[in-house]
């Protein structure tokens, strides 16, 4: 779950607020701890993971937010 929600772009702008360089851009374990991520009930992070990861080996391009905003997991 965690490894779809910092690809989403909520997860991606958490991830830009935080990391630091002009030429190479990283993030510090110090400022990657601070991101707040938005965590449902772990039987719906095995679901969206399940989806997000069915999805993916199939080649079909979908994100987090649809999987929450519609609410597929139901």
């Amino acid at each position: 779950y965690l490894y779809y929600y910092l690809l989403s772009d909520e997860g991606q702008k958490e991830l830009s607020k935080r990391a630091t360089g002009s030429t190479a851009q990283g993030i510090r374990q110090k400022e990657l701890m601070k991101i707040n991520v938005i965590l449902p009930t772990l039987s719906e992070q095995q679901k969206i993971s399940s989806i997000l990861e069915n999805i993916s080996n199939s080649n079909y391009n979908i994100s987090l937010q649809s999987i929450l905003y519609f609410d597929i997991i139901n």
